[in-house]
């Protein structure tokens, strides 16, 4: 199981992107939440003069969506809500493999965005913005109002037990964080991995419900480099709100297996404080 978990690690931590530069090709399978599927007929052959109608993934506040549950849990249980949101150039479906192994009843719905990018989608210009600090925090402000729609969806639609939990890599880091400052009152928690918030974004008071945050950065990352997130923190915690930053050194942009421990023991137990929340 050890050695397993050791292989799924090495192979996201080579698959999740940066927001720097353009994927790879992906040579995974086709994520469903990237191309509607076309069902095949289970009859022997083909029935004339009809046509079979693509089955496309499910939507919420617009974004297409895969979710499995973990710990032995259906999907029909009342669970907690934990939202995924993946990197620059990555999609659902890869993303939602991180999560496998993890042991906890919970709800993973792992959003896809909505612009193409390479091989896969982008929640929002980054690259052309790099320079341009404004630009760059209304496209990741607006964004991360998008995303809180589709979370507000869910709440409204599927069964679950608590305040959803936010977790990101790259730009979806950006966006847990620009959802715990923008959104208060959506979520109990926010995990964000690699991820920053520009300074613009970090509210001037604190909050009526603030958000707990907990973030996850490798110390070596030079594609989302380290020090604008422990600006972020450093500004979140002196206006009183629960901010912590968790440093790994010698991680670069990715999730080895000790970020992805770390993220599983979080996620535990920000489950477990939802489900005493029932």
């Amino acid at each position: 199981m050890l050695t397993r978990m050791r292989c799924l690690s090495l192979v996201l931590a080579l698959t999740l992107l940066g927001c720097e530069s353009a994927p790879a090709p992906s040579k995974t399978a086709p994520d469903p939440a990237a191309t509607p599927r076309t069902p095949t007929p289970a009859s022997a052959g083909p029935r004339r003069g009809l046509q079979a109608k693509p089955i496309a993934p499910p939507k919420a506040g617009g974004l297409y969506y895969l979710e499995r549950a973990t710990g032995g849990a259906s999907l029909q249980e009342r669970l907690p809500l934990v939202v995924a949101l993946h990197g620059l150039g990555d999609s659902a479906g890869p993303f939602l493999r991180l999560f496998e192994g993890f042991d906890k009843k919970a709800r993973i719905v792992a959003l896809r965005a909505p612009e193409k990018f390479g091989g896969g989608f982008s929640w929002f210009d980054f690259l052309g913005s790099k320079n341009d600090e404004k630009k760059r925090a209304d496209n990741i402000a607006a964004a991360a109002d998008r995303v809180a729609e589709a979370i507000a969806e869910l709440r409204a639609t599927k069964p679950i037990v608590g305040k959803p939990i936010v977790t990101g890599f790259s730009q979806g880091g950006m966006l847990s964080f620009a959802l715990a400052v923008r959104h208060t009152e959506e979520l109990s928690a926010a995990l964000p991995i690699g991820g920053a918030l520009p300074s613009s974004l970090v509210p001037l008071e604190m909050p009526k419900q603030p958000v707990p945050i907990i973030a996850l950065h490798g110390g070596a990352d030079a594609r989302v480099p380290i020090a604008p997130t422990r600006r972020t923190v450093a500004a979140l915690k002196k206006l009183g709100v629960s901010a912590t930053l968790r440093e790994f050194p010698g991680v670069r942009h990715s999730i080895p297996p000790e970020v992805q421990k770390e993220l599983f023991s979080l996620l535990a137990e920000a489950c477990r404080k939802a489900e005493a929340s029932k």
